[in-house]
């Protein structure tokens, strides 16, 4: 895993965005600290970060809409949601499905639990840049070097299941 990767954090409550520098950084990546909504829309504009942190609850922009203003933008990095307050199953799907958050986290979050959900989205972003829709041509089509690839990976793992005789 590349822990180069820019992670900016929106949050208001000074020690609560604390805690996210000191675990991040301390990780390696790279943190950006702001403290309202529209702030976070205007780094996450020209700083391009790999990642979002957002406050479900946040001064001047409602911390969903600042995960929707986000995801509008090209190319959109991974949003994960963070509140004490949007609790309920139904936030979940909200935040996920309306406001395209790609995840949501419950505060109080430990320091595993926070760098278990950032990895888990880097590396979904890493993989999904190298085989995604980058490695489809226009018509969406998946390259041979792509498929051969995968042909030897299914190959390989058949093969560990039934043996030759």
């Amino acid at each position: 895993m590349n822990t180069t990767a820019k992670i900016l954090v929106a949050e208001d409550d000074p020690i609560t965005r604390g805690f996210f520098k000191i675990v991040l950084e301390n990780a390696g990546y790279e943190v950006i600290l702001v403290e309202d909504g529209a702030a976070a829309v205007e780094k996450a504009t020209s700083e391009h970060p790999d990642l979002v942190i957002t406050d479900g609850l946040l001064p001047k922009l409602h911390g969903f809409l600042v995960c929707q203003a986000i995801k509008a933008l090209d190319p959109a990095p991974k949003v994960i949601i963070c509140t004490a307050i949007y609790t309920k199953m139904t936030y979940k799907w909200e935040v996920k499905n309306k406001y395209q958050a790609d995840d949501l986290l419950i505060k109080p979050v430990s320091p595993a639990d926070l760098l278990q959900c950032v990895e888990k989205h880097l590396f979904a972003a890493a993989t999904f840049n190298e085989l995604g829709s980058r490695s489809n041509d226009r018509d969406g089509n998946v390259p041979a070097s792509v498929k051969e690839r995968d042909r030897i990976v299914v190959d390989a793992s058949v093969s560990r299941r039934h043996p030759a005789a």
